[in-house]
């Protein structure tokens, strides 16, 4: 990982996260990214919503340049099973759902 991507990871973790989950829900989140083909390596940032794991794994609400107010977070893709959750944002984006 370059500077500039740590450095963006590092952003990315102290302004865009609002409030944090507990460590097994990171956790359980990390195991379904690590293998995902949407996720970029080494950079660990999702070509689907952009976000680097690293910070969005312990994410409970956070702001995305779409919703600076905040978002709950969720998978883009709902494989978090939070389907339902990316569903309303699918919907507020005009997107079809899952």
């Amino acid at each position: 990982m370059s500077w500039i991507d740590e450095a963006k990871r590092l952003a990315a973790a102290t302004v865009l996260v609002r409030e944090r989950v507990d460590p097994e829900t990171a956790k359980r989140r990390s195991r379904v990214c690590h293998p995902c083909p949407e996720l970029e390596k080494p950079q660990l940032r999702c070509k689907v919503c952009g976000c680097y794991m690293k910070a969005k794994v312990w994410s409970k609400v956070n702001r995305s340049p779409g919703r600076p107010l905040g978002e709950v977070t969720h998978c883009p893709l709902g494989k978090w099973g939070d389907a339902e959750v990316a569903n309303h944002y699918r919907s507020l984006d005009g997107k079809p759902p899952l």
